[in-house]
C-alpha cells in the first residue's frame, strides 16, 4: 500500500488534522494508536465526485462522548478518521476533501451528561420487556466496575440491548454502555 493522506477528526480538540499514512500492510495497529481505540469499524458518510469518503472510528461509543457530524451525515462519536474508498477495489484511497473543507462545514456535539441520560434511561424504562427486565435485574459487575449481563441472558437478549443502546456492540450486547448502567440503576432502585 503506498502512503494515503487522511484526516484524524478530534471533537474533544475540536481539531481536523491532516496525517500521512505510511505505506503498510495492515494499517489497522496504527488506526487504532491514532483514534485510541482497540476495535474499529468503518461506513461511508457521503460522496464526493462520485468517490465515496469514509469515516473509521471506535466501535464502543456512548452518549457521553463528544462527537461530530456533516451536514446530511450521520453522528460519529469519538476520535476518528475521514479517507477516500476505492469502490471498486475496495482499498483506502487519500481522503477526497481537506481540512479546510470539513472545518468550513462539520458541526460538533456535546456528548449527553448524566442528567440527560438519566432522564432517557427513566423515560426508556415503560418500554422494556420482562426478558430485558430479568436480564438487567441480575447484571453483575466485573473486575473493572463494568455491569455485564450474564451469558445466558445475552443469548435471549443480547440483540435486543445492542438495539436499544443498552449493550455494547463489541460484547454483543452482553456489557452494559452507560445508558444501560443507568437503566440497571433505576430497575435496581425501584425493587429495592
Amino acid at each position: 500500500m503506498k502512503s494515503v493522506r487522511i484526516l484524524r477528526v478530534d471533537p474533544y480538540r475540536r481539531t481536523v488534522a491532516a496525517l500521512m499514512l505510511k505505506g503498510v500492510r495492515d494499517a489497522t495497529p496504527h488506526i487504532r494508536r491514532m483514534i485510541r481505540t482497540n476495535n474499529i469499524g468503518s461506513r461511508e458518510i457521503m460522496k464526493i465526485d462520485d468517490k465515496p469518503m469514509m469515516v473509521i472510528g471506535g466501535l464502543e461509543v456512548d452518549e457521553a462522548m463528544k462527537g461530530w457530524r456533516l451536514p446530511g451525515t450521520d453522528d460519529t462519536a469519538g476520535i476518528s478518521i475521514i479517507t477516500g474508498r476505492d469502490a471498486e477495489a475496495g482499498l483506502v484511497i487519500d481522503c477526497p476533501v481537506n481540512v479546510q473543507w470539513v472545518l468550513d462545514r462539520i458541526q460538533w456535539l456535546e456528548g449527553e451528561d448524566v442528567g440527560e441520560r438519566d432522564e432517557r434511561a427513566a423515560e426508556m424504562i415503560p418500554s422494556l420487556n420482562d426478558e430485558i427486565r430479568q436480564a438487567l435485574h441480575v447484571a453483575v459487575p466485573s473486575n473493572d466496575g463494568k455491569m455485564w449481563l450474564t451469558a445466558a441472558h445475552r443469548e435471549i437478549v443480547g440483540e435486543a440491548m445492542q438495539t436499544l443502546g443498552l449493550g455494547t456492540e463489541r460484547s454483543r450486547g452482553q456489557m452494559l454502555t452507560p445508558l444501560g448502567e443507568a437503566v440497571f440503576d433505576l430497575l435496581d432502585a425501584e425493587a429495592n
